[in-house]
């Protein structure tokens, strides 16, 4: 009985989790219906409400965004739109390290959080997979002698809470397996083990097969 219920618990659990998730984030999407008039809301219209339709309209307000934000006009009233900000003193630096983090994120030439990287960390013998950031700037950079890197070093099972270190060069190991498996090994406390690459499997297998013959 109690291997059967911790099987039910193992199918269970993950899908009650990303239910909940999901719920949450598709409850929140949903508040954007307040932007439109009440006389066009779901309930008005059709007398019913329609769960997922405030998400939907907040991805088409998140595309319409892009596409205006994206010609020459709409980069003009972004431009207009930072700068009417930058007048605001406490707005203006949140606003600004908040962009600033969310430039470096999502930009497409960058490499923050690109590479998992494997560091000793929180004392020698001691290893933990770090997620590559960026390199230190600015007043560090003169202070850092020698090549140095920034990682964030993430906290199981809560990835979003961690710590921010600036490492050698010398000391980091690239990791050849991808963030999300990273990220699935952290979170699973090591339970989920990242399985090879298949090209990387193939030529291990290649290698005992050579040495035995």
């Amino acid at each position: 009985m109690k291997r059967y219920f911790i099987t039910g618990l193992l199918i269970w659990v993950p899908l009650a989790i990303t239910a909940w998730v999901l719920t949450m984030i598709i409850g929140t999407m949903d508040q954007s219906l307040h932007l439109l008039p009440a006389a066009v809301h779901p309930r008005s219209v059709l007398g019913f409400d329609i769960p997922g339709s405030g998400a939907i309209l907040t991805l088409l307000i998140i595309l319409l965004t892009g596409i205006i934000a994206a010609n020459f006009i709409g980069q003009r009233l972004v431009v207009w739109w930072e700068r009417l900000l930058a007048r605001i003193p406490v707005v203006n630096s949140i606003y600004n390290s908040v962009k600033q983090v969310s430039d470096t994120l999502f930009s497409s030439s960058g490499n923050a959080f690109r590479k998992a990287l494997l560091i000793e960390y929180p004392r020698r013998g001691a290893w933990t997979i770090a997620f590559l950031t960026g390199r230190p700037g600015g007043e560090m950079e003169r202070h850092l002698a020698g090549e140095y890197v920034s990682v964030y070093v993430p906290t199981t099972p809560n990835p979003t809470s961690g710590f921010f270190l600036m490492l050698p060069r010398s000391d980091v190991v690239e990791l050849d397996m991808s963030v999300d498996t990273a990220l699935k090994y952290v979170i699973s406390m090591g339970v989920v083990a990242p399985q090879p690459r298949p090209d990387v499997a193939g030529i291990a297998s290649g290698l005992t097969i050579n040495r035995n013959s």
